[in-house]
């Protein structure tokens, strides 16, 4: 998967690649971990995961971590604003 960030005046910087599982279908951004920076979740169709690459807050994110998700994974959601306060939260 490929991040392209902004500059504020209609063009990107440079990408940066990122390993997610295999055949990624969908993508959504969330806060997952409650560290107020916009993490990535991807579902990985043929892979049946999900992975979660969660913002170091510089622009740049960890590796992926995978979770089983189910055969044919083709869908993200992104979880309501109050779900990652507390136990619900992802950590790498």
């Amino acid at each position: 998967m490929s991040v392209l960030f902004g500059n504020g005046d209609g063009t990107f910087r440079p990408k940066a690649d990122y390993v997610v599982g295999y055949q990624p279908s969908a993508i959504t951004a969330a806060d997952f971990n409650g560290d107020g920076s916009m993490d990535l979740a991807t579902a990985d169709y043929i892979g049946g995961t999900a992975s979660v690459l969660l913002n170091k807050g510089d622009g740049t994110f960890r590796p992926a971590a995978s979770y089983v998700a189910g055969t044919r994974t083709r869908r993200t959601a992104s979880p309501p604003p109050r779900w990652n306060r507390g136990a619900n939260r992802v950590s790498q």
